[in-house]
């Protein structure tokens, strides 16, 4: 959709749910979507995240994270135990891409923790330092994942 076809959508949305479009104009309704759009902020829940190295895109809901058997096992974990510890967070998207072998050896789980940690801490400005970070990773992988449990 083009800029006019996205007003003439919001003037026919306020009109039908009866906004009033002296308080809520449909251009400053327009210009708060895109802002929000710019700043990847969107409603909802829903996490998807696309893995470029398995070549697969998975999507799960906040709060109801499950144990798959699959690689999105390691980013559900982390929600889930970030939300267990008091951190808010909403829907967004993730794209993975790493040099490191998977399941060679080379902690490529612990790499792949690690930055999804540090991504997540950035955009919802999580007050997390690096080692609670670290034991973060270790606990969603032992508790979600069903890895082992290493001392750090």
């Amino acid at each position: 959709l083009d800029t006019q076809d996205q007003l003439s959508a919001i003037k026919r949305l306020c009109k039908q749910f009866n906004v009033d479009d002296e308080r809520y104009p449909p251009k400053q309704i327009q210009y708060f979507i895109s802002g929000c759009k710019e700043d990847g902020q969107r409603p909802g829940d829903v996490v998807t995240v696309m893995s470029a190295t398995m070549g697969e895109e998975e999507s799960y809901v906040l709060g109801g994270e499950q144990r798959t058997g699959r690689w999105i096992d390691y980013v559900q974990g982390l929600t889930r135990v970030l939300r267990e510890a008091g951190h808010s967070l909403t829907a967004f998207d993730l794209r993975l891409d790493s040099d490191v072998p998977v399941g060679a050896g080379l902690s490529s789980s612990a790499a792949l923790e690690i930055s999804v940690l540090r991504a997540l801490r950035e955009a919802f400005s999580l007050p997390i330092d690096d080692l609670l970070l670290a034991r973060l990773g270790q606990k969603a992988e032992a508790d979600h994942v069903g890895a082992a449990e290493l001392p750090l």
